[in-house]
């Protein structure tokens, strides 16, 4: 999954919704969980800091290739390069 790029220079709390995208559509719903994580490297968000930590559950329909996931991010002045990393593991439902 690609890292979405925010800008947080606005003071106040946001919900983006982070694409995300399958290379190909399936012919039976595909589930995916997804968790941000701290990748540690300076200059990237914080959980509770920058954004609000989550994770969840996300269905692609059959012939879907994209869906959201919601994310609150606290907004300041300082831009940085990405909300988070979402990481993640699919099943495919039968």
């Amino acid at each position: 999954m690609r890292r979405p790029f925010l800008d947080l220079g606005s003071p106040v709390a946001s919900c983006p919704s982070i694409p995300v995208t399958l290379d190909y559509a399936g012919t039976d719903p595909i589930t995916i969980n997804w968790q941000t994580v701290d990748t540690g490297q300076p200059g990237i968000a914080k959980a509770n800091v920058d954004y609000i930590q989550a994770s969840g559950t996300t269905t692609f329909l059959p012939g879907s290739k994209q869906e959201f996931i919601d994310l609150t991010v606290i907004g300041d002045v300082t831009p940085r390069p990405t909300c988070s990393t979402v990481s993640g593991s699919s099943s495919h439902s039968t």
